[in-house]
């Protein structure tokens, strides 16, 4: 019998694949479009391209048992079908990503975090210490009479997966590590798209026929222009050597900045360190010529006097800062996506400029991609 579990067991199924569903009047229809989006990547993903529809989302007609998708206080959901009738997905401020909507409408199909498996602690540490007590919850390992896997191996890339500093007290230090040797340059966390797992233990619960080979991968070579979370090297950005100093990649803690970088809470990152350093730091993209594009990265900052400025510039394009962290927030990772609207064959490139006074500023998870910020 397999004991490593976090999928809901038969009864908590939706029965015949089909979740109803009501979306409160209140979202905005930009948001509302959204969701109608997220519903129908997880059924493309789920269902074979030449069968019958395995997991569908239809509106409520009269069922009796239904989510109700609306702007409640943070993100969650209940998990499967409860068979009590109305069931929340809250998507409050802040969940406005597909990707967060993805993961929040997994859970009312009937799974767990990635990292409550009964085997977790085989891929992952958890430092409760550094976790807000109101969330210890958030981090129990279920038990064997509650969920099932599927049979699927534990997944560091699932959409269900936390990322490394998920409820932390201090948010420079992570509450999941991966074990040693187990994750490498994988990043946990990630809300872009199912993984071919994600897929695969839906497919498995729901009695679906098993095909992930048309899943949805939102950055491929056609539309990502630039990646790159420094596990060793810069990829394809350069140094500016005008610049007063180099950004430099380092593993561990930096004197005045991040402990650790941010794609599993084990891994490098890039910094432009004040130790030695006033003035600014520059490293540069290729020249890009696609248009519009949505600059996706991690940040870190120790306060208002040493920040980060997204500069984009080219022959045609006058020089422009078209983000600036002053003023954001302070020592800890975090999340911002930036597009920037260029015509079509106006060559330009990306500049991720530091400006260092006192404290080191850092960047990672960088991806430079065609199109609006997914």
């Amino acid at each position: 019998m397999d004991v490593h579990r976090n999928a809901v067991l038969g009864d908590k199924r939706w029965h015949s694949g089909q979740i109803p569903y009501v979306i409160n009047s209140s979202f905005s229809s930009e948001i509302h479009g959204k969701i109608i989006t997220a519903m129908r990547e997880i059924e493309h993903d789920v269902n074979n391209p030449s069968g019958s529809a395995c997991i569908k989302f239809v509106p409520r007609t009269t069922q009796t048992n239904y989510i109700d998708v609306y702007p409640g206080t943070g993100c969650h959901s209940t998990v499967g079908m409860a068979d009590k009738g109305r069931q929340t997905v809250s998507l409050g401020q802040g969940c406005d990503a597909k990707g967060i909507m993805m993961h929040e409408l997994i859970h009312s199909i009937g799974f767990w975090h990635e990292q409550s498996r009964s085997d977790r602690n085989s891929y992952v540490t958890i430092n409760l210490t550094n976790v807000e007590a109101d969330n210890h919850h958030d981090y129990t390992i279920l038990s064997t009479t509650t969920s099932n896997n599927q049979n699927v191996a534990y997944d560091f890339g699932s959409i269900m997966h936390y990322g490394p500093y998920e409820f932390s007290i201090d948010r420079s230090i992570p509450t999941v590590t991966p074990k040693s040797g187990l994750a490498h340059s994988l990043k946990m966390g990630q809300r872009l798209a199912l993984s071919k797992s994600d897929v695969l233990k839906i497919q498995r619960l729901y009695g679906c026929t098993e095909d992930t080979t048309h899943i949805t991968t939102p950055l491929t070579a056609g539309n990502l222009l630039a990646e790159c979370s420094f596990e060793s090297s810069i990829c394809t950005l350069h140094s500016d050597t005008a610049a007063d100093f180099e950004w430099v990649r380092r593993s561990g803690p930096s004197s005045a900045g991040p402990k650790v970088g941010n794609t599993n809470g084990a891994d490098p990152y890039l910094v432009a360190t004040a130790s030695g350093h006033h003035g600014v730091a520059r490293v540069v993209s290729p020249t890009f010529n696609k248009g519009g594009v949505c600059i996706d990265l991690y940040v870190y900052q120790p306060g208002p006097s040493s920040y980060l400025n997204v500069v984009v510039s080219g022959p045609q394009v006058p020089q422009n800062t078209n983000k600036s962290y002053r003023n954001s927030i302070y020592k800890q990772w975090h999340h911002s996506r930036t597009y920037v609207d260029i015509s079509v064959n106006t060559a330009f490139q990306v500049t991720l400029e530091a400006h260092i006074s006192a404290g080191d500023v850092a960047i990672d998870d960088l991806h430079i991609y065609h199109g609006q910020c997914e």
